[in-house]
């Protein structure tokens, strides 16, 4: 081969590697930016329609140790895909919740990030965190402990022309608190009760 042709040969096999890299990375980024797409979509069984939610609190923290145990979270994720299956066969919207008991809001956010793919995070202020303060202390008043789970059933009627102009009616269905009750509970398949006679608490978003 002359050394013309040599040069020619060595041009077309670095043109076609520089291609094939082009395609293989546009190819990947193309994946990436899909894979992102979804998982920015929101959670459609989640959307304030007027109807029956079933809400799944989780409340933990990067500071408590129970919170953070690898079977621990493998239960809280288990539970959460149990009941929002159940959900499901009751055609009833299912809505994750997760709270962080934290003065830090990123520790809160980080630690919430390893439990399950939340529909609504809180996280910061320690006591006074609103979330908890509402599912915890206040409008559905419990132990302050963590990790806990709390299943609550929502009932949405339309008040305005807008999909979130309802009034909200809550009642805890249940509410499972530490390590060994949420495993328990996990290991069973996560059964959750249809109805309560709690507390039932109303007011409108």
């Amino acid at each position: 081969m002359s050394r013309a042709a040599s040069r020619v040969a060595v041009v077309v096999a670095t043109l076609a590697l520089a291609f094939l890299g082009y395609r293989t990375g546009h190819a990947w980024q193309s994946r990436v930016y899909r894979q992102e797409s979804v998982a920015n979509q929101p959670n459609v069984d989640a959307l304030p329609r007027p109807g029956r939610q079933v809400v799944v609190v989780y409340v933990g923290s990067s500071r408590c140790n129970a919170s953070n145990q690898t079977d621990v979270l493998l239960a809280v994720s288990s539970a959460f895909e149990s009941v929002r299956k159940q959900a499901a066969q009751q055609k009833a919207g299912f809505v994750s919740i997760g709270i962080a008991r934290e003065l830090s809001a990123r520790a809160g956010l980080l630690h919430l990030s390893s439990v399950y793919r939340f529909d609504e995070l809180s996280s910061g202020q320690g006591q006074l965190n609103q979330a908890a303060y509402r599912f915890v202390s206040n409008d559905h008043p419990g132990i302050a402990a963590t990790p806990q789970i709390i299943v609550v059933e929502r009932q949405l009627a339309p008040m305005g022309s807008t999909v979130d102009d309802v009034e909200i009616s809550e009642r805890i269905l249940l509410r499972k608190v530490g390590a060994v009750e949420i495993s328990q509970w996990a290991g069973r398949g996560a059964p959750v009760p249809r109805s309560s006679t709690n507390h039932v608490q109303q007011g409108s978003i």
